[in-house]
């Protein structure tokens, strides 16, 4: 009895798996085909404005609610998503279609936070701490620069 009920319990959860991904699979080509529409620079790379424009498509919301995305949440994160790996650069960046639905579907609540993403993270809050060091450094030099230049011109004043 014990050894029919693990088969179940194996055999459940192979077949949800394979669901998912079918899931995964049908929404990604369904996408694929929306994102192709709406490359405005034909350049094969997603910007912010035309994943905005994507979002748009009730078609669309709707393949991602259909894997158990937040529509929502995704258009809150936008930002994030595209914005530059170059620490400072405020730049954004622009992503393949494969690059950006891998993001979309690591956002899916039903995804919980790996080792690789508590890495990544703590690799970019060290970027950051870095960043803001190196400004401070530069500000710290400025004003150096010119509480010597005040000293020097009151001293020529008096």
């Amino acid at each position: 009895n014990m050894l029919i009920g693990v088969l179940c319990e194996v055999v459940s959860a192979v077949s949800a798996s394979e669901k998912e991904a079918i899931l995964v699979s049908f929404v990604k080509e369904k996408m694929q085909a929306l994102f192709a529409e709406l490359d405005e620079s034909g350049d094969g790379l997603i910007s912010r404005e035309e994943f905005l424009l994507i979002l748009e498509r009730p078609q669309a919301c709707r393949l991602l609610q259909d894997v158990g995305v937040d529509v929502l949440g995704l258009v809150d994160q936008v930002d994030g998503i595209f914005e530059s790996d170059v620490v400072g650069s405020g730049g954004e960046k622009e992503l393949d279609f494969p690059e950006l639905m891998d993001i979309i579907l690591s956002l899916r609540g039903s995804c919980s936070a790996t080792v690789k993403d508590i890495i990544d993270l703590r690799k970019s809050f060290r970027a950051m701490n870095k960043a803001n060091h190196e400004s401070l450094q530069l500000i710290r030099e400025k004003l150096e620069a010119l509480e010597l230049a005040a000293d020097q011109k009151a001293a020529r004043d008096v």
